[in-house]
């Protein structure tokens, strides 16, 4: 093998080693608890579900005023 056809393939190997191991890196970071959002528990799920029906709520029953005369 020459390096005309080593240098290409020496780099995509190495290219696909480093994305294997950001993502194993990733993986591993993401399985504790305290990294993750806290909007990921289902605790946040349930606050966000609230917070979108009081938003809801209060777009149907917000009162109308009259347009005011120029």
């Amino acid at each position: 093998m020459n390096t005309a056809e080593y240098l290409p393939s020496n780099n995509l190997f190495i290219l696909i080693s480093v994305l294997l191991i950001a993502v194993a890196m990733l993986a591993w970071f993401m399985r504790k608890r305290s990294n993750r959002h806290p909007m990921d528990t289902p605790r946040g799920h349930q606050i966000e579900e609230q917070r979108r029906r009081e938003a809801l709520d209060a777009r149907h029953h917000t009162i109308e005023t009259p347009p005011t005369r120029r």
